[in-house]
């Protein structure tokens, strides 16, 4: 088919056919937007192949252009999580066009939140790293792109930390605690908006801190995982599957389930569900509520959510050796018989080796058959300075508060960020004040220095 017609043909069939759905319709199929990092080589590289043929037909710039035109309205407010919802499986539908098998990989970015930089996916195997001279971005997947929006320029990134790095984002405990607290749907995207998503925009910078963020695929990536979160949380509930409160910006009236969303044509009802009507894509770490509840007809059947979540992984278990006090303010499922598996999001770290802190406690460390007490006393008083020492240095770090221009770019009350923000640093506090060690920080460090304890070999405090 002639480039231009199908371009043509797609942007009419994405931008203009869809109006207000009578009742929800199941989609036939369903893509599974799997975590980057478990993305085997094939199908790395088949999105990768997709993502430059939508570049060089120009559909990282057009949607560029939704998003700059509609800026003021879909952030700091209700629409702010249907819009980008919507965005992300417009871009992800276009991408279908040209190989059905494409599908927008998800970044939990939370678990690499003490040290972003190393993580895996920022490399130039996958999204590419810092920009260079510039701050054009040359390896990695959009190397060396020349964008259009919002003129011609190179794909920019700039770091937000010293020598390259950048700053702390929030930790899957902040997610964990963000999900069980917000009763409400304002209140979870009050506080998803102000924490995470806002720091990994200002991470990266560059684009990703302009109206044309979509120029960055990260900004996908990143969506993609904003939105596993928000459906994970509609699925703590059915009551919260359509909940809509708050406001929005440049609207007098209350949001309603019935208003169109700018640009495409379809009402923040229509794209509640996921699973339905044209949402036809789900993640593997989020349990549906009529998978849980047994219901034969879902659309979720043939992608078996349930088999991936394990309910007794050592990460999440990691909470539950915290105060009753600190569970009941902030993780307060931790408290439940039997939790909605939604409610945490505590996922096996894929860059490093799952140890629980749970290795860190004294009760474990006797190796069976060792009747030497001398040699218990010594393993005893190893880990006893190993866990003094660890809790000290793996502290959770606190994430910087946004720069003044990034509350006038959005528009943003000091006053709510302050409240989201206080919260979360309290949280990271309390965390710390118990001596709790993020099962991902430095995991890999204290499993090994635990088991050169155990095998009776000096222990070695990495730097």
């Amino acid at each position: 088919m002639n480039s231009l017609i199908h371009l043509v043909l797609v942007y009419l069939h994405l931008f203009t056919a869809f109006g207000a759905f009578n009742k929800p319709v199941p989609c036939k199929s369903i893509v599974v937007r799997k975590e980057i990092k478990t993305l085997s080589e094939s199908e790395w590289a088949m999105i990768k192949d997709v993502i430059k043929k939508m570049h060089v037909d120009g559909w990282f710039n057009k949607l560029a252009k939704v998003h700059n035109d509609v800026y003021n309205y879909v952030h700091n407010g209700s629409i702010f999580l249907p819009f980008h919802r919507l965005l992300t499986r417009r871009f992800e539908e276009i991408g279908q066009t040209y190989n059905p098998r494409f599908f927008v990989p998800y970044w939990d970015a939370a678990v690499d939140f003490k040290d972003p930089v190393k993580s895996s996916i920022i490399s130039s195997k996958y999204i590419g790293t810092n920009g260079a001279a510039g701050n054009c971005v040359v390896d990695g997947a959009q190397a060396n792109w020349i964008m259009s929006q919002p003129n011609k320029h190179c794909l920019r990134r700039k770091f937000n930390g010293e020598n390259g790095k950048i700053k702390p984002f929030y930790s899957p405990e902040q997610m964990t605690s963000i999900i069980q607290k917000s009763k409400t749907y304002d209140k979870f995207r009050r506080n998803l908006e102000l924490s995470l998503h806002g720091a990994v925009h200002m991470g990266f910078s560059g684009d990703m801190t302009t109206n044309y963020s979509p120029n960055d695929f990260v900004f996908f990536l990143h969506h993609s995982n904003m939105d596993r979160l928000y459906w994970k949380w509609q699925n703590t509930d059915p009551s919260l599957t359509y909940a809509y409160d708050g406001k929005n910006p440049n609207r007098s009236a209350a949001p309603k389930l019935s208003d169109k969303i700018d640009y495409f044509n379809v009402t923040v009802e229509s794209s509640m569900h996921v699973g339905y009507n044209n949402m036809c894509f789900t993640y593997p770490d989020v349990v549906p509520l009529e998978i849980l509840n047994k219901k034969k007809d879902s659309p979720f059947a043939k992608t078996n959510p349930a088999a991936s979540i394990n309910k007794n992984n050592n990460f999440t278990k990691a909470l539950y050796d915290l105060s009753d006090a600190t569970k009941s303010k902030y993780f307060p499922s931790t408290l439940e018989k039997n939790p909605n598996p939604n409610k945490f999001d505590m996922p096996v770290a894929f860059d490093t080796k799952s140890v629980s802190t749970k290795n860190l406690s004294l009760s474990d460390i006797t190796e069976s058959g060792n009747s030497a007490s001398n040699k218990t006393m010594y393993h005893k008083r190893a880990v006893k300075r190993i866990v003094y020492v660890l809790k000290k240095k793996y502290r959770m770090p606190r994430p910087p508060r946004p720069p003044k221009h990034w509350y006038v770019m959005h528009k943003y009350s000091e006053k709510n960020v302050k409240k989201v923000l206080d919260r979360a640093e309290q949280l990271i506090d309390t965390l710390n004040s118990e001596g709790y060690i993020s099962p991902y920080i430095n995991e890999l460090q204290s499993y090994y220095v635990l088991r050169r304890v155990r095998a009776g070999r000096k222990p070695v405090i990495f730097t």
